[in-house]
């Protein structure tokens, strides 16, 4: 299920506070053009170095707010990110994509800020603020109230450039009218070069299951998250080990304390929705 949101003009900011978030360096890989075999193992994305940091994928509910419109508890698995260990993310994409996996949740409305890091040349922050409650679609509510669900936030007219590194962060408002967020996160998302791949993958019939998972494989091996992980996601349904796998090697509790309250069968199990948010 699709839902859209449009920034309209006039609309106020809604403010929260995220801590700096380090700095990190990505080198572009390129893969030889080779022919891949029929069978692929599971994706399973790289880990990043022991010692390479990154800001939390996780959060607990009322960080700043006393409202109680998220769901939370020792049991609960809590707001989080979809993404690699140190949650440094990089895509091919000028538009980039996000996973948030919610627990149940009567939010009202939500918040994403994607903008340049401090060092970077470019200093015009690309921003979208929501907090209005039409534009969190009422069908969308209705869906995050009954159960957990994994939000996939598909981002128009961001432009994102290449070479360049963005802090991105993402908030729950219970109410419209609100300023306190009920819970806030993000990470930091830098565009790449597209790596050198096979013909018969860049052309690949996305319908083409074999050549998805292989095409998948490919961009796991460059250590580009965001594609990896939208085309994994395709496979959900058909080859649920394969979403399994990929979800794995992500979701490591005995390398990333964060990932101690997530429980990998709550976001495998948890509904994908799409929200379309479009910068104008």
């Amino acid at each position: 299920m699709n839902f859209r949101i449009a920034r309209q003009a006039g609309q106020q900011s809604l403010r929260f506070g995220l801590p700096l978030l380090a700095s990190f360096s990505i080198l572009v890989p390129h893969l030889p053009a080779r022919a891949y075999p029929t069978f692929q193992v599971s994706v399973n994305f790289p880990a990043p170095p022991s010692d390479q940091g990154g800001p939390k994928r996780t959060v607990g509910g009322g960080s700043r707010s006393d409202e109680t419109c998220l769901t939370a508890g020792e049991t609960i698995t809590p707001v989080t990110v979809l993404a690699p260990i140190n949650n440094q993310v990089s895509t091919v994409a000028a538009d980039p994509t996000f996973y948030i996996y919610l627990p149940q949740t009567t939010a009202a409305a939500i918040e994403l800020i994607i903008s340049p890091v401090a060092d970077s040349p470019n200093k015009k922050a690309v921003r979208a603020h929501v907090h209005h409650e039409k534009l969190l679609p009422s069908e969308l509510r209705q869906s995050l109230a009954e159960e957990p669900t994994l939000l996939k936030i598909a981002v128009e007219n961001a432009g994102l450039e290449v070479g360049k590194s963005y802090e991105w962060s993402f908030a729950l408002f219970c109410t419209t009218n609100s300023m306190e967020h009920a819970a806030a996160i993000g990470g930091r998302i830098v565009r790449v070069e597209a790596p050198e791949l096979p013909n018969d993958l860049s052309n690949a019939d996305p319908s083409d299951e074999e050549k998805t998972l292989a095409l998948a494989n490919a961009y796991a091996e460059a250590g580009i998250w965001v594609e990896t992980v939208e085309l994994v996601e395709r496979l959900k349904d058909s080859q649920p080990e394969e979403w399994e796998g990929l979800l794995r090697s992500v979701i490591r509790p005995d390398r990333d304390r964060d990932m101690k309250s997530v429980k990998l069968d709550d976001v495998l199990q948890a509904p994908v929705q799409t929200l379309t948010i479009e910068l104008e």
